[in-house]
Parts: structure tokens; sequence; C-alpha cells
């Protein structure tokens, strides 16, 4: 977790921060500007925390159950039960990541990485082959057009 900084701002002044923020990252139409504006500006162990976060989202739409996505995201069952709930009961954020998650490219994306995490892993007690079996029926089905 990262440390946060003991010295508080105002919430006038933080929205201000944030909307910098903000203004920052959305407004260039270049992708690699803006990987590169993020990637210099949050930390790894950030990055790692918001890429975790947007695949939980992705799982949790895709009906895993919390212990699968424990175990997969290696993320604690309160954190999981906290992003539902978020989920669930805010709209806008909801809307916002069904209807970019509807999107081919990150829909293509987000399957590939699903597939590695719960196929191209090899988890004790299961029957491997059948494991390697279905994970590279799931690599071949991904060739295919979404």
């Amino acid at each position: 977790m990262p440390q946060i900084s003991k010295n508080l701002l105002s919430k006038e002044r933080l929205g201000r921060v944030f909307n910098l923020f903000f203004d920052l990252v959305s407004n260039t139409n270049n992708k690699n500007t803006a990987q590169q504006v993020v990637g210099e500006i949050l930390t790894d162990t950030e990055r790692v925390m918001i890429a975790k976060r947007i695949a939980c989202y992705y799982l949790i739409t895709q009906d895993v159950s919390s212990g699968e996505i424990a175990e997969t995201l290696n993320l604690s069952r309160a954190t999981i039960n906290h992003h539902k709930y978020v989920f669930k009961n805010a709209p806008k954020v909801r809307s916002f990541l069904e209807r970019r998650l509807k999107t081919n490219g990150v829909k293509k994306i987000l399957k590939e990485i699903f597939v590695e995490l719960f196929y191209g892993q090899l988890r004790p007690g299961t029957d491997w082959s059948d494991q390697k079996r279905t994970y590279y029926a799931e690599k071949r089905r991904l060739k295919q057009k979404i």
C-alpha cells in the first residue's frame, strides 16, 4: 500500500490538484504520451494497484467468484468485496467501466489476461493435462475475431 502524506490538503485544494492531474492525462490525443505521463507520475506500486483494480472489476463483470479473484490477483477478500460494493452501488463507475469493457480492443486485451490468469497457470490439485487443453483451446478461440 502506498503511503499517504500526513499533511492533508483542504477539499478545495485537493479538488484543484485532481483537476490538474486529470487535465494532464486526459488532454492528450496520443496514447503513448498519456502512458508516458502516467508512467512517470505514478510509482510502480500505484500502477500495479490501478491495474489490479481494473482486472478485479473485469473479473466481477465475468461473474468470477471472490475466491478465484483473490487467488488470481493476490487480493484480500475484503478488497474484492469493497470493489464489488463500489461496482454495484456506484452507477457512474459501473456504466463507465461496462461501456469501456465493451470496446473490442479493451475486451480482447482483458480476455487474453483472463485466459492467462485462469488457464495459463497450473494449479495444484487440478488435472494439468485438462487445464492445458482448455488453455490452448481458449488461446485458439482468442485468435478468432471477437
